[in-house]
């Protein structure tokens, strides 16, 4: 499954932050992760990136604690969508008061997408 993290201009550094959060996770070693440039719009000076995780089926729990524990940390609030493709989430300024609601809706999403495994379990 695919999760992407995105934020308007003003919280693009979250993006890097949340980046380099999961790319040091040692939870996560099935499970790239990538930034990806979107264009520039019209009187912008360049694009901003998304965040996209390409989740193993295993790791799961561990991308939504990592999620959990960055959001923590930072301070920030996270709306999450799913859509037919995938994952959307969108980090916002405010704080991070629904933590736990957060990392519910991460497995969540990421559950529907591999039921059979489950947590923890290999793929």
């Amino acid at each position: 499954m695919i999760l992407v993290f995105w934020a308007d201009d003003e919280l693009g550094d979250e993006i890097v932050s949340l980046y380099e959060w999961l790319r040091r996770s040692d939870q996560l070693s099935r499970s790239p992760v990538d930034m990806v440039a979107r264009p520039a719009v019209p009187g912008q000076m360049g694009g901003t990136a998304d965040l996209v995780v390409t989740v193993a089926s295993a790791e799961t729990s561990a991308v939504a604690s990592v999620v959990r524990t960055w959001l923590n940390v930072r301070g920030v609030d996270v709306r999450i969508e799913h859509t037919p493709d995938g994952g959307k989430a969108q980090i916002v300024r405010g704080p991070s008061r629904k933590v736990d609601q957060v990392g519910a809706q991460l497995v969540e999403i990421l559950d529907k997408e591999h039921p059979k495994t489950g947590h923890g379990t290999a793929e």
